[in-house]
């Protein structure tokens, strides 16, 4: 037991120590682009997102020249640390000044106007949040699929090659990898949970950047009125702040990914950077604010995919700024300068898009195939990826489109076997559970804020920012995890919803209090619900071995592999991504996710069974590994059918069976026979 905790407490010492360095980096590197923080959550906040995306950076240049190991991680530290050690006071002064009164300057010391209730609500954020700490130190096991089989499995392929290469078998490795980058400093140094706790720092992070930018959108209203204007019924700016901080924590799929190896999180942390950034330029007029706001953006898109939205509203605004048209700005803003900020934006982003055209001749890969095409990718499999995608959700017509905020609120977290008989289940997840449901702040404020008046500018561009994103998300692909930077940048609208209805009237006062108590509870209860099994194996009462025995079928069958199979071993898997725990070469041969064996060239052959096999000798594939779970050897037609003949043959000898895993051996020597 004793020993677990320790365990932990260190992979917390070395997140912090990790943390701190990334401070010190991005303070420097903010007084290098003059930016001038309001207050030191700002600058604490926004100086660790510039120096975790820095340090991602470097992992990537170090993999990619072939030194990426442990030490090479230390060294990049070192670096970093020698950068931030310039600092010198006087800079840090010049960097931070408090130039606005109203911000928060200590985040946990509650507001002498706050009331019993409301500092209830920061105690529910505090016990959600270290639940969610719990689920960050436990073992990844099956609820975290993406992390067992690409976010967390690609990084300890490239630690184990000590580069960064193309990973054929599965398309997924050639996503946008900035987060992942970070994800490898974590297993470098530690292990999962090192790795995981990048993640549960990000949502941290969410929560202090909403507190500034809660408190942004209300302070923009105090400064627009008269200085002889009465400001009494304003909401206030500190309350603002805090309740969309509180909102985060109503978002059930933000606590449950808080405390996985995912990076919807880390993307909205840098989303919310963006936005905050962009306001604080605004305000400022300091091209150092829209410096942070384009790098902001080139870290989204070089996290995922659906990050390149944030550089519509990023042009948009810079534009509008040109033109004068609708933001009033002291000064007109140069054409050089907007230039500058989409080139940065671009630049930030570009290593992971110019990675994909160089080794598959698609930025994109495996998207826009039909314009771009790909290596090791065909028509036939981005169709079947773009169907695929499109099974999530409701249908795309108007009706849906307004019906989306009830469905998202009171359909999404509806597992699908409690659906009413005869009545399809909404999916906007694989398997829809209570943690993938967004919660119930956003149905119960962001309706009431088109009766808000007056309502702050910089709300409306956020709100114009969250819309756009919303449809694109909405006529495309349907994912929830997809729309998380929106739901989570949202919140900073329900902040100031609930600040107005707090001081509106004192029946506005009572309902919005029990609103946003409601849903904290509500949250928590289900955060409670599915982080009370970790407890046992956190604590250490229960071995990580143990726990993942009962809990993961395939870590049965690494456990039988890493002990049991030559160093050479090389596995092709049918049915079984979750290939984290491996410590044997592997990869995934299901069609549809590679081809690396042309399955329609080994059916039309005149031996498919020898023309299969000898596919398996060129990629060095040794043993055979299916989950009958998901692979079937009833069904004819290859590779399954070709396989239960193998099998009934003596070609695939069985090593083990347990769980639904079968390991099986290749026989050479039967195969070589076979061919005489």
């Amino acid at each position: 037991m004793w020993t677990a905790i320790a365990r932990h407490l260190l992979d917390l010492l070395l997140l912090s120590m990790i943390l701190f360095i990334a401070y010190g980096f991005g303070m420097r590197a903010s007084a290098f682009m003059r930016v001038r923080f309001a207050h030191t959550i700002e600058a604490v906040v926004c100086a660790i997102g510039i120096g975790l995306a820095a340090l991602a950076n470097g992992v990537f240049i170090v993999g990619l020249l072939g030194w990426l190991n442990r030490f090479s991680v230390l060294f990049l530290l070192a670096l970093m640390l020698l950068f931030s050690v310039a600092l010198t006071k006087g800079d840090w002064r010049c960097t931070v000044s408090n130039e606005r009164p109203h911000l928060p300057e200590k985040l946990l010391r509650l507001h002498s106007s706050q009331s019993m209730a409301e500092r209830l609500m920061t105690f529910l954020c505090i016990l959600s949040s270290s639940l969610a700490l719990i689920g960050a130190l436990s073992p990844p096991t099956i609820i975290e699929w993406d992390s067992l089989s690409y976010h967390l499995a690609i990084p300890k392929l490239y630690l184990k090659a000590g580069r960064i290469y193309f990973v054929q078998f599965t398309s997924h490795a050639s996503f946008p990898f900035t987060i992942e980058m970070l994800y490898t400093v974590g297993l470098a140094l530690s292990g999962h949970a090192l790795a995981k706790l990048f993640h549960f720092a990000f949502f941290i992070g969410c929560a202090f950047l909403l507190l500034c930018l809660g408190n942004s959108i209300a302070l923009q209203l105090w400064h627009s009125v008269n200085q002889s204007g009465s400001k009494t019924n304003l909401p206030s700016p500190k309350r603002s702040a805090w309740a969309a901080s509180w909102a985060l924590f109503t978002i059930p799929i933000a606590l449950a990914e808080a405390s996985t190896a995912y990076i919807d999180i880390a993307l909205s942390f840098y989303a919310l950077l963006f936005i905050h950034a962009l306001i604080r330029w605004l305000s400022t007029l300091s091209f150092g604010w829209l410096v942070l706001a384009a790098i902001a953006c080139g870290v989204c898109m070089g996290t995922k995919y659906t990050g390149v939205l944030l550089i519509i509203p990023l042009l948009c605004i810079v534009l509008l700024a040109q033109t004068r048209c609708r933001i009033k700005l002291r000064a007109p803003l140069s054409m050089m300068q907007s230039f500058t900020a989409i080139a940065i934006a671009l630049i930030t982003a570009s290593p992971w898009y110019v990675k994909n055209a160089i080794l598959t001749g698609n930025p994109f890969f495996p998207f826009f195939y039909e314009i771009f095409g790909g290596r090791g990718w065909n028509e036939k499999m981005a169709e079947q990826y773009r169907r695929h995608q499109l099974e999530f959700g409701t249908g795309r017509t108007p009706l849906q489109l307004l019906l989306a905020p009830w469905n998202l609120t009171m359909r999404s977290g509806i597992p699908s076997g409690f659906t009413r008989s005869g009545k399809k289940p909404i999916k906007y997840e694989v398997e829809p559970n209570p943690t993938s449901g967004i919660g119930l702040t956003f149905l119960a404020f962001i309706p009431t804020a088109a009766l808000i008046r007056p309502f702050p500018t910089y709300g409306a561009l956020l709100m114009g920012v969250c819309a756009f994103w919303f449809l694109a998300w909405f006529y495309s692909v349907q994912y929830l995890r997809y729309l998380l930077p929106c739901i989570v940048m949202l919140c900073g609208i329900v902040g100031y919803a609930y600040s107005h209805w707090f001081e509106r009237s004192t029946l506005t006062r009572i309902v919005s209090q029990v609103a946003m108590l409601i849903a904290l509870s509500y949250s928590l209860l289900i955060t409670l619900a599915w982080s009370l099994p970790y407890v046992p194996v956190v604590l250490g009462v229960v071995s990580d071995d143990e726990y993942l025995t009962q809990t993961l079928p395939s870590y049965v069958a690494a456990k039988y592999i890493n002990r049991h199979l030559p160093k050479d071993t090389k596995i092709i898997t049918y049915g079984e991504p979750l290939c984290y725990y491996f410590e044997r070469d592997y990869l995934w041969g299901d069609p549809g996710h590679n081809l690396l064996i042309d399955y329609d060239k080994v059916a039309s052959s005149d031996e498919p069974m020898l023309a299969l096999f000898e596919a398996y000798r060129r990629l060095g594939v040794t043993h055979v590994l299916l989950n009958r779970r998901y692979f079937s050897l009833a069904m004819e037609g290859v590779p399954n059918g070709l396989l239960r003949e193998a099998i009934r043959k003596g070609l695939l000898k069985q090593l083990m069976s347990q769980r639904g895993e079968e390991l099986y051996e290749i026989d050479w020597g039967a195969v070589n026979a076979m061919r005489k």
